[in-house]
């Protein structure tokens, strides 16, 4: 008869393959999981995706190391640590390229995450990481006061690139870069060649200090 520890290594070994796919996407995307029963669920099926695809390497193993006794001998196959190798490499890599390819919008990627698969517009918008202008309209403190901000939603190479926090986290938002605006205006003022002229300044803003967004990609 199976112990309790044997059975809890079993239960171990079989969600693992689903811990690291969940693991790898969620630390390219975030915190995407809505609760831990969520999180359970998505362990779970993704593990049997993975245990169904490698069930020939299991069959051998259990055929070549447990029937024959071998492994229980010490004589256990080189083969072995390939094996284990592709079990932990192959979910961890499977969910990286899946949430790349969703904060990308690849069709596809819908097949494996469902058709929305983000837990906030919120993240929906700004977990693709596209370049994209922000028109923001700040809560009014003081009347008269100026509550308009346009920024540079971009992630240059050369400084410090605009960033916003994910599911799970208290939301704000860096702004790699602001315009200077008309007078009473959220309109930037225009070099030019037409592009907004840049204040060479960063900013930092909370959720709560924003009304509302306008996004213009490009």
């Amino acid at each position: 008869m199976i112990s309790t520890f044997q059975a809890l290594v079993v239960a171990l070994v079989f969600m693992l393959p689903g811990a690291l796919y969940t693991w790898d996407f969620e630390r390219t995307l975030g915190d995407w999981g809505l609760s831990a029963a969520d999180r359970l669920l998505r362990f779970t099926g993704s593990s049997a995706v993975f245990h169904a695809l490698l069930a020939p390497v299991t069959w051998w193993f259990y055929r070549e190391q447990i029937v024959t006794g071998r492994l229980a001998e010490g004589h256990a196959s080189w083969w072995l640590w390939p094996a284990v190798l592709a079990y932990t490499a192959l979910p961890t890599a499977a969910g990286r390229i899946v949430a790349l390819a969703t904060r990308r919008g690849d069709a596809w990627s819908r097949l494996v995450t469902g058709g929305a698969p983000a837990p906030r517009a919120w993240d929906h918008v700004f977990s693709s990481r596209r370049p994209a202008w922000l028109r923001i309209r700040l809560k009014e403190t003081e009347p008269g006061e100026e509550c308009w901000v346009f920024g540079s939603y971009t992630t240059p190479d050369d400084r410090l690139g605009a960033y916003a926090a994910g599911y799970g986290q208290e939301r704000d938002l860096y702004l790699a870069d602001t315009a200077w605006l008309e007078a009473g205006t959220g309109d930037p003022l225009r070099e030019p060649d037409g592009r907004p002229r840049m204040r060479g300044v960063g900013l930092l803003i909370g959720w709560d200090q924003i009304a509302y967004i306008e996004v213009i990609w490009g």
